[in-house]
């Protein structure tokens, strides 16, 4: 694989990976659960945009980095992708579980 096709490859995923774990925040707090706490993120919060501008940024400046010629980050972007990845499939399964037991 050529070099470009690879740093595009992984752009696209890191992107894809932040913006599925950015998605979850965003439907977390539109969910009737968002209200329940003192210390919840509910829609157009403060707390939500900082969650969200958090998240952005511990995806976007490895990928900045690796982007610009430090390739060993490609390793620190697996772990934040995989993980993010990780728990945007989950999640509906868990909303499948938890939705049954509600019934």
């Amino acid at each position: 694989m050529r070099n470009s096709t690879a740093k595009n490859s992984v752009a696209i995923t890191t992107l894809l990976s932040g913006l599925f774990f950015c998605s979850i925040i965003v439907l977390a707090s539109l969910s009737p659960l968002a209200d329940s706490g003192p210390n919840v993120n509910t829609f157009g919060s403060v707390g939500m945009w900082l969650s969200l501008g958090m998240i952005l940024f511990l995806y976007l400046l490895p990928l900045a980095f690796y982007l610009l010629g430090m390739h060993f980050l490609k390793f620190v972007m697996a772990a934040f992708c995989s993980i993010g990845l990780l728990i945007a499939a989950s999640t509906p399964v868990d909303y499948l579980i938890y939705s049954n037991k509600t019934k």
